[in-house]
């Protein structure tokens, strides 16, 4: 919600979404699914690559990995 508000205010058009699938679920399923096929860009942030490598079903900070399963599940709704 405040990162679509955020965006629009900046012109850029937006269609925010509710998650409601468990994060863990989430993360073992879809990105360990596409986790062979996962390449970061040069300049990508340490720290969310390190977050994502160090997940557990028990990680305090799972933004990371989550963000990365949604961009997994919309590649694999789009094949």
């Amino acid at each position: 919600g405040y990162l679509a508000r955020e965006l629009r205010s900046r012109g850029a058009m937006v269609k925010p979404y509710a998650e409601g699938m468990n994060k863990h679920v989430k993360i073992a399923t879809h990105l360990h699914r596409w986790w062979p096929k996962v390449v970061f860009v040069r300049g990508t942030d340490r720290a969310y690559i390190d977050q994502i490598l160090d997940y557990t079903a028990d990680s305090a900070h799972d933004d990371a990995p989550d963000s990365a399963a949604c961009i997994a599940r919309l590649i694999r709704q789009k094949e």
